[in-house]
């Protein structure tokens, strides 16, 4: 007998901007993606991802497989498990967010270039793998004690796997470049990524009489993969050609030919990057009878990788 749930939630982005012009250019990009979070407007989404504030409210994708109040009499073996229909090798569960944004603001002459990103993506999931004659999971039963329900039964000829797994992604790349031929050049990042998961294997109030073996796990992976990196170039240029323009003024031109333009270049970059995971595999106020091994087991592998980088380049300030 087999309970299986699996959700598959999953965000590719990719936006890119460029503009290439010989005069003022100005460029701003902005990009939210979120998984397991209400919609919220640009505005509030700006200052979230620039504050590094919370933005709407959280509903996780779940994914849950529960067996509630249900007795079983079962040959071979049962099974319930959540997020463990797709590929065992975790690639294929809960949520993930794949997102590029690129942006690059260039002129080839002595004026003002500036450009701007503004980047949030934000994944939450959670997975429960639940049997008990109650509902709502391990924490609506522990507040369940006044009123104590009779335990379930099940009469398992193979072996109980209660399982919950979930994989939580976010693989991000925000690249920002700007560059004048003389003038102001300024740049300027916000990116804020954030991977939030919860795994729950539990099994409550239960009486089983197994065969083989009874095994309780929760298996939690977060990862999230974030690359920032602005480029801001201003270089110092003698206009030659304003000695072309009027004739009449050729001793004027050919001063201003020879004229130094001062370049400034700016980047700033800020990254939040956050990992909030947590794994849970419980075996509560049960008689258990088996035949062979008993195993409750979590894991929770979370893990961060972030590159940030900012380069500038002026040949005067």
């Amino acid at each position: 007998l087999d309970v299986l749930a699996d959700n598959l939630a999953a965000i590719v982005a990719e936006n890119r901007s460029a503009m290439l012009v010989n005069g003022v250019a100005v460029g701003v990009s902005m990009a939210f993606n979120t998984i397991g979070w209400q919609a919220q407007s640009a505005l509030m989404n700006s200052l979230a991802a620039f504050l590094g504030t919370d933005s709407g409210g959280e509903v996780p994708a779940s994914t849950t497989a529960m067996v509630v109040n249900t007795a079983l009499t079962v040959l071979g073996d049962v099974q319930v498990g959540a997020g463990t229909a797709g590929d065992p090798n975790w690639s294929a569960q809960g949520g993930t967010v794949e997102a590029t944004v690129v942006n690059a603001s260039k002129s080839s002459l002595p004026s003002v270039t500036a450009s701007f990103i503004l980047a949030m993506n934000k994944v939450s999931a959670r997975s429960m793998a639940w049997a008990s004659p109650l509902t709502g999971g391990p924490d609506a039963a522990e507040l369940t004690q006044a009123t104590e329900p009779a335990k379930t039964k099940w009469l398992v000829g193979g072996s109980v796997l209660v399982t919950a797994m979930d994989t939580v992604r976010i693989h991000s790349d925000v690249s920002l470049e700007t560059s004048s031929g003389g003038g102001a050049s300024v740049g300027g990042v916000a990116a804020r990524n954030e991977v939030t998961g919860g795994v729950d294997a539990a099994m409550d109030r239960m009486d089983l009489d197994v065969g083989i073996n009874v095994s309780v796990q929760a298996l939690e992976m977060a990862q999230l993969r974030a690359s920032l990196s602005g480029s801001s170039k201003s270089s110092s240029t003698q206009d030659k050609s304003i000695s072309e323009g009027a004739s009449f003024a050729k001793n004027a031109a050919a001063s201003l030919s020879e004229a130094y333009y001062p370049s400034v270049s700016f980047n700033g970059l800020i990254a939040n990057n956050v990992v909030l995971s947590s794994s849970r595999a419980q075996l509560t106020r049960s008689h258990i009878l088996a035949g062979g091994a008993l195993t409750v087991d979590a894991k929770n592998q979370s893990d961060i990788e972030a590159t940030n980088e900012a380069v500038m380049t002026a040949e005067g300030t």
